[in-house]
């Protein structure tokens, strides 16, 4: 076997498995997406299976405004400095943040993040339309 084949090999049964384990994910409703930290939009969906991306910015992209943490976006021509107390202080945060997303609709965070992380490079999802400051993802065809 080609190291090729085994690649795909390992792809397929990594998108199986994550197909398999996401029917344990299902949610029995769907919450309106936030317009913006901390608050509701108007954005409504049927119930059903979704990829939660929050609002919140990435640590190397975080401008600051959350009280009590400071900002993490490295100055033009720098590059992030992942172990300085700033960022991770915010990663921290933002773990906190998913991990209240999950137990609220009753999900494994990091089990999920496998599962969307695997289906979306391996091609098993497309990147869909934008309602609001959520993107919706299809099976793709």
């Amino acid at each position: 076997m080609s190291s090729r084949t085994t690649v795909r090999s390992a792809l397929s049964l990594l998108t199986a498995a994550a197909l398999a384990a996401s029917t344990v994910l299902v949610g029995t409703a769907a919450v309106a997406a936030p317009d913006g930290p901390g608050g509701l939009g108007t954005v409504s969906f049927e119930p059903g299976r979704y990829i939660v991306t929050l609002v919140d910015p990435a640590v190397a992209t975080y401008d600051g405004g959350v009280p009590g943490l400071s900002a993490t976006r490295p100055d033009e021509g720098d590059q992030l400095n992942a172990r300085r107390a700033p960022a991770r202080d915010y990663s921290e945060y933002l773990q906190e943040r998913q991990q209240d997303v999950a137990a609220a609709a009753g999900v494994d965070r990091r089990l999920a993040q496998c599962i969307a992380y695997c289906l979306r490079h391996c091609g098993a999802f497309e990147c869909g339309e934008k309602r609001g400051r959520s993107t919706l993802y299809a099976f793709a065809a």
